[in-house]
Protein backbone atom coordinates (compact mmCIF):
# COMPACT_ATOMS: atom_id res chain seq x y z
CA UNK A 1 0.00 0.00 0.00
CA UNK A 2 2.94 2.40 1.02
CA UNK A 3 3.93 2.03 -3.28
CA UNK A 4 0.48 2.54 -4.53
CA UNK A 5 0.01 6.19 -1.63
CA UNK A 6 3.26 7.33 -3.06
CA UNK A 7 2.24 6.64 -6.75
CA UNK A 8 -1.22 8.28 -6.41
CA UNK A 9 1.06 11.13 -4.56
CA UNK A 10 2.51 11.88 -6.95
CA UNK A 11 -0.39 11.92 -9.90
CA UNK A 12 -2.19 14.21 -7.57
CA UNK A 13 0.94 16.55 -7.56
CA UNK A 14 1.04 16.69 -11.50
CA UNK A 15 -3.00 17.10 -11.65
CA UNK A 16 -2.41 20.24 -9.55
CA UNK A 17 0.65 21.50 -10.83
CA UNK A 18 -0.67 20.95 -15.10
CA UNK A 19 -3.81 22.98 -13.35
CA UNK A 20 -1.94 25.51 -11.78
CA UNK A 21 -0.13 26.21 -15.10
CA UNK A 22 -3.51 25.84 -16.49
CA UNK A 23 -5.34 28.39 -15.20
CA UNK A 24 -2.00 30.84 -15.93
CA UNK A 25 -0.65 30.48 -12.87
CA UNK A 26 -3.63 32.78 -11.49
CA UNK A 27 -5.26 30.39 -9.34
CA UNK A 28 -3.90 29.23 -6.18
CA UNK A 29 -6.76 26.91 -5.04
CA UNK A 30 -5.63 25.10 -8.26
CA UNK A 31 -2.52 23.55 -6.29
CA UNK A 32 -4.71 21.73 -3.65
CA UNK A 33 -4.33 18.25 -5.16
CA UNK A 34 -0.66 18.92 -5.44
CA UNK A 35 -0.89 19.62 -1.60
CA UNK A 36 -3.16 16.63 -0.74
CA UNK A 37 -0.81 14.91 -3.52
CA UNK A 38 2.68 15.71 -1.37
CA UNK A 39 0.68 14.66 2.19
CA UNK A 40 0.40 11.04 0.11
CA UNK A 41 3.49 11.06 -0.77
CA UNK A 42 5.07 12.01 2.26
CA UNK A 43 2.97 9.12 4.09
CA UNK A 44 3.92 6.80 1.56
CA UNK A 45 7.60 7.12 2.00
CA UNK A 46 7.72 7.46 5.68
CA UNK A 47 5.34 4.05 5.97
CA UNK A 48 8.24 2.51 3.80
CA UNK A 49 10.73 3.90 6.32
CA UNK A 50 9.41 3.00 9.37
CA UNK A 51 7.08 0.16 9.36
CA UNK A 52 6.04 -0.10 13.15
CA UNK A 53 3.69 2.70 12.58
CA UNK A 54 2.99 1.77 8.55
CA UNK A 55 -0.83 0.91 10.24
CA UNK A 56 -1.22 4.49 11.29
CA UNK A 57 0.11 6.14 8.54
CA UNK A 58 -1.98 4.48 5.74
CA UNK A 59 -4.99 4.87 8.02
CA UNK A 60 -3.90 8.77 7.54
CA UNK A 61 -3.47 8.49 4.06
CA UNK A 62 -6.99 7.04 3.78
CA UNK A 63 -8.07 9.91 5.52
CA UNK A 64 -6.25 12.28 3.04
CA UNK A 65 -8.04 10.47 0.48
CA UNK A 66 -11.55 11.12 2.00
CA UNK A 67 -10.89 14.54 2.09
CA UNK A 68 -9.82 14.63 -1.26
CA UNK A 69 -12.75 12.79 -2.61
CA UNK A 70 -15.14 14.46 -0.59
CA UNK A 71 -13.50 18.39 -1.91
CA UNK A 72 -13.50 17.35 -5.29
CA UNK A 73 -16.39 15.72 -5.83
CA UNK A 74 -18.35 18.42 -3.76
CA UNK A 75 -17.09 20.87 -5.91
CA UNK A 76 -17.68 18.71 -8.93
CA UNK A 77 -21.14 18.13 -8.25
CA UNK A 78 -21.50 22.24 -7.72
CA UNK A 79 -20.08 23.33 -10.66
CA UNK A 80 -21.90 21.27 -13.28
CA UNK A 81 -25.42 21.34 -11.59
CA UNK A 82 -24.59 25.02 -12.04
CA UNK A 83 -23.99 26.30 -8.83
CA UNK A 84 -20.64 27.94 -9.21
CA UNK A 85 -18.95 29.06 -12.24
CA UNK A 86 -15.49 26.79 -12.97
CA UNK A 87 -12.96 26.87 -15.83
CA UNK A 88 -12.89 23.76 -18.29
CA UNK A 89 -8.80 23.16 -16.42
CA UNK A 90 -10.94 23.61 -12.85
CA UNK A 91 -12.99 20.76 -13.81
CA UNK A 92 -10.86 18.55 -15.25
CA UNK A 93 -8.51 19.04 -12.20
CA UNK A 94 -11.71 18.66 -9.64
CA UNK A 95 -12.78 15.37 -11.79
CA UNK A 96 -9.18 13.96 -12.00
CA UNK A 97 -8.32 14.30 -8.35
CA UNK A 98 -12.11 12.96 -7.36
CA UNK A 99 -11.24 9.98 -9.62
CA UNK A 100 -7.83 9.30 -8.32
CA UNK A 101 -8.98 10.04 -4.35
CA UNK A 102 -11.91 7.15 -5.34
CA UNK A 103 -9.33 4.49 -6.81
CA UNK A 104 -7.15 5.06 -3.67
CA UNK A 105 -10.02 4.62 -1.45
CA UNK A 106 -11.12 1.46 -2.83
CA UNK A 107 -7.50 0.13 -2.65
CA UNK A 108 -7.06 1.12 1.13
CA UNK A 109 -10.34 -0.58 1.53
CA UNK A 110 -9.05 -3.75 0.43
CA UNK A 111 -6.00 -3.57 1.48
CA UNK A 112 -7.32 -3.27 5.17
CA UNK A 113 -9.86 -5.67 4.56
CA UNK A 114 -6.83 -8.20 3.51
CA UNK A 115 -4.55 -7.28 6.52
CA UNK A 116 -7.90 -8.34 8.80
CA UNK A 117 -8.50 -11.39 6.99
CA UNK A 118 -4.68 -12.57 7.52
CA UNK A 119 -4.56 -11.21 11.18
CA UNK A 120 -7.64 -13.25 12.45
CA UNK A 121 -6.19 -16.33 10.45
CA UNK A 122 -3.14 -16.01 12.07
CA UNK A 123 -5.02 -15.99 15.15
CA UNK A 124 -7.02 -19.08 15.06
CA UNK A 125 -4.00 -21.22 13.26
Amino acid sequence: MPIITIVCGIILDLIGSIGFVATGMRSWTALIPSILGTILLLLGIFSLIKPKIRKHLMHVAALVGVVALLGSGMRLVKSLAGGAAASDAALMANGLTAGVALVFLILCVKSFADARRKRLAGSQG
